[in-house]
C-alpha cells in the first residue's frame, strides 16, 4: 500500500474517505520504508480541518525547509490540505514541487480524484503520486486485509472476509476490528475460519450466517426459519441480505459454468477453493429448474423494503423473502 516499487516519491497526495488506508499508507512509510533514515523528532503532522491549532502554510514549510540534527529524512503531512485557500494552497504546492530533497510529504484529502485533478490541474501533479482510498473499494478493502493478516501471520476464509465487509458497509475501522478479534480467537492457528467468526460473537457455531445461506441453499426452510430467529437480533438485515444474495449468486454462476464444462470458472467464483465446488454442485440441483432474474427480484424488493423499515419489520420481510425463495425451489430428494 506504500511506497512503489521505483522508490519512495518526494510527495504522496492521498485521495478518497477511506481514513484508515490513508492511516496505513503513513504509517508503512515511517514504519518499512523510511525506517532506517526517519527519527521521530522529524515527522511533523498537521490537520487544516482543526480549528484550534490550525497551521499557517509559513509554519509547514519552515519545518520541510529545517533539517535535523538526528534524522537523515523529514517527513510532513498535511491533512486536508485542499481545504486551504486558494493563495495559500498555491504557496505550499509550489513549495512542495521544488522541496529539499531530505523531507517527503503526505497531503491527503477526502475528495474524489475527479475532483481533485480539475481543482489542481494548474499544477502538474505526478499520477505516480496519487493514490486514491474509497471506503467503497471492496477489492482494494480486500487486498489492504490480506496484506494486513500477512503481516501477523495470518490469513481468512474468503466468506468471512465477504460478510464482515458487507456488514460494515466497507468501513475499514470496522473491518479492522473484526480482523482484531478474530485473531485473538483464532490462536496459534493460521487461517481465521468461520468458528472463529462465531466465537467472537458469542453464538452457536450451529447458528452462523453460514449455517442460514447453507439452508438456503439446501432449500430447507425449517432450518433456515429457525436460524434467522437465532441470528437476527445481532446481525444487520442488509449484511444477512448480502448472504444470501452472495450464495444464490454462486449456486446460478456455478450452474452456468458446469452448463459449459467449465469447472474451472466455478472454482474462480467459489474464491479459487475447489473444495467448496462439491456441496454448492449439490445446492445447484435444488435451483436447476428456477430463474435467476425471479430470485433476484425478490432479493431486491426485500431489501428495497428493508432500508425503509424499523428492525422489527425487517425480521418479516426477511422471512417473507426467504418463504418467498423456497417456494420457486425444490429440494433435491
Amino acid at each position: 500500500m506504500g511506497a512503489d516499487k521505483g522508490g519512495i516519491l518526494p510527495a504522496y497526495w492521498l485521495l478518497g474517505d477511506n481514513e484508515l488506508f490513508k492511516e496505513e499508507f503513513v504509517r508503512e512509510l515511517k514504519e518499512i520504508h523510511l525506517k532506517e533514515s526517519l527519527d521521530p523528532s522529524a515527522c511533523f503532522s498537521y490537520d487544516i480541518n482543526d480549528s484550534q491549532n490550525r497551521p499557517s502554510v509559513e509554519e509547514i514549510i519552515e519545518k520541510a525547509m529545517t533539517p535535523s540534527f538526528f534524522s537523515p529524512k523529514a517527513l510532513v503531512v498535511v491533512k486536508n490540505f485542499n481545504k486551504l485557500l486558494k493563495d495559500e494552497y498555491t504557496k505550499l504546492l509550489e513549495f512542495v514541487a521544488g522541496a529539499p530533497a531530505f523531507c517527503h510529504f503526505v497531503l491527503t484529502s477526502s475528495q474524489d480524484e475527479r475532483d481533485f485533478k480539475k481543482k489542481f490541474a494548474a499544477f502538474n501533479i505526478p499520477a505516480a503520486g496519487i493514490k486514491v482510498f474509497s471506503g467503497g473499494n471492496t477489492a482494494g478493502m480486500r487486498k489492504w486485509c490480506a496484506a494486513y493478516l500477512a503481516e501477523r501471520g495470518k490469513t481468512i476464509d474468503a466468506d468471512v472476509l465477504e460478510y464482515i465487509i458487507d456488514e460494515s458497509n466497507s468501513d475499514a475501522h470496522a473491518v479492522k476490528n473484526e480482523l482484531e478479534k478474530m485473531i485473538l480467537f483464532s490462536g496459534e492457528r493460521a487461517l481465521i475460519t468461520k468458528e472463529d467468526f462465531a466465537d467472537t460473537r458469542g453464538v452457536d457455531r450451529g447458528y452462523d450466517v453460514w449455517a442460514l445461506t447453507d439452508a438456503v441453499g439446501a432449500a430447507d426452510a425449517a432450518r433456515a426459519y429457525a436460524v434467522t430467529e437465532k441470528i437476527f437480533d445481532s446481525s444487520k438485515p442488509e449484511a444477512l441480505m448480502g448472504a444470501v444474495f452472495d450464495r444464490i449468486r454462486k449456486i446460478f454462476g456455478v450452474r452456468y459454468y458446469l452448463s459449459k464444462n467449465d469447472e474451472q470458472s466455478a472454482i474462480r467464483l467459489l474464491n479459487n477453493n475447489p473444495r467448496a465446488l462439491w456441496p454448492v454442485k449439490a445446492q445447484v440441483k435444488n435451483y436447476s429448474g428456477v430463474s435467476y432474474v425471479d430470485i433476484l427480484d425478490i432479493i431486491k424488493d426485500a431489501d428495497k423494503k428493508i432500508k425503509l423499515s424499523s428492525r422489527e419489520n425487517a425480521r418479516t420481510i426477511f422471512l417473507m423473502m426467504l418463504e418467498k425463495i423456497f417456494l420457486k425451489v425444490k429440494p433435491e430428494m
